[in-house]
């Protein structure tokens, strides 16, 4: 009967994607939506770069509260549900997203040209490339999921790629070809890159805490760290750590909000302004661990349940605990220990793999983006 429900229930989205396609598109006019309820990543910097005022920029939101923030920034933004949200959604001729058309208006976006900006490099299998776990479903039974979720499987006409390993990742996993990429430096991290400054040997430490998010939303952090004995160790290191979880993440982190050197940050904060004022990345299966060795900041993995992340999860792209030569913690006596190395021996320095080493910075990056769709045309 559920199924039955949700089958029946996006009939009238299929009706919508219909009357769309015969709406004319403005190949000047953009629209940008974002997969999470915070405004950040690709979607953030895109916006805020400076463009030709030929093109009209807009960011169409998934809540009221992001609108706002995005206004907050000068950017021209609306409630997709709106009835400016649902105009521009149905004019404009390029689609820019982070994850899925779905995060501006997939039913509405008929006849768009599609860019993909995607949200990370990815360390565990994503998309096409999933075969374990819960999210494996919708490539085992794709005819059903393609009727109710068709914009889980639209494949981009421009996809974002920041390396040669990204790119062999994004080709099985969009099932794309070459022709599809515009290769460049995560623009989510372009600022952060030119502005960069050699580390002070007196700073005071902050460590970013960004543990990726299980597929069965098993991980509960009170069984894997003692956080009381973490929080002293930070309190007489004069430390602080911040926690910033997956904004998929379902899994309680509240055991965080006891300790005093520990700062939880809510899902609306913007993950990358956290980032930029951290020299140390504490992770354990999140592609944050690329972009810190983008910008060469050190990397600790604290990944207590690897043999249970194997099991009920996804298999990897490229393990982080056996082909990356990150130090790497199983409990909070371990974890303690990195930290301490790296407070007392000032140790930050991280080598990045040849083969994810990223593409050069780029600028103008609309203007490529409108080029590429006048060349599809």
């Amino acid at each position: 009967m559920k199924k039955l429900i949700q089958i029946t229930s996006c009939i009238p989205g299929w009706i919508c994607l219909l009357f769309a396609s015969m709406m004319p598109r403005d190949k000047k006019l953009f629209v940008f939506g974002t997969h999470t309820n915070a405004f950040s990543g690709n979607i953030k910097a895109l916006l805020l770069q400076e463009d030709s005022s030929r093109y009209k920029k807009i960011f169409i939101g998934k809540n009221k509260k992001i609108v706002l923030t995005a206004r907050e920034l000068d950017i021209e933004s609306y409630w997709k549900y709106s009835i400016k949200g649902i105009w521009y959604s149905l004019r404009a001729g390029i689609y820019v997203y982070s994850s899925y058309p779905s995060d501006i208006h997939f039913w509405l976006s008929s006849g768009a040209f599609y860019v993909n900006v995607w949200h990370g490099t990815p360390l565990k299998k994503i998309e096409r490339d999933v075969t374990t776990g819960h999210y494996a479903l919708r490539n085992r039974y794709k005819w059903l999921f393609q009727l109710i979720v068709p914009y889980l499987f639209v494949k981009p006409d421009l996809l974002f790629v920041s390396s040669p390993y990204e790119k062999e990742c994004f080709k099985s996993a969009f099932d794309v070809d070459d022709k599809v990429f515009l290769e460049l430096f995560p623009p989510r991290l372009q600022e952060m890159k030119l502005s960069s400054v050699p580390l002070n040997a007196a700073i005071k430490h902050k460590i970013l805490y960004a543990p990726t998010w299980r597929d069965d939303h098993s991980f509960q952090i009170e069984t894997y760290m003692d956080i009381e004995k973490l929080d002293h160790y930070l309190k007489e290191n004069d430390l602080i750590l911040y926690c910033k979880p997956h904004p998929s993440d379902r899994s309680s982190y509240d055991a965080f909000s006891k300790a005093e050197n520990i700062y939880l940050a809510s899902a609306e904060d913007d993950i990358y302004t956290l980032f930029e004022e951290c020299d140390i990345l504490m992770t354990d299966y999140s592609s944050m661990l690329f972009e810190a060795l983008y910008l060469s900041k050190t990397v600790v993995l604290f990944c207590p349940d690897y043999k249970e992340y194997l099991k009920n999860n996804r298999t990897f792209y490229m393990d982080p605990c056996k082909d990356l030569s990150f130090r790497n913690a199983k409990n909070t006596e371990g974890l303690i220990r990195m930290m301490e190395k790296i407070v007392t021996t000032r140790d930050h320095t991280e080598k990045l793999p040849k083969e994810i080493e990223p593409y050069n910075v780029s600028t103008h990056i609309i203007e490529q983006i409108y080029y590429r769709v006048s060349d599809d045309n």
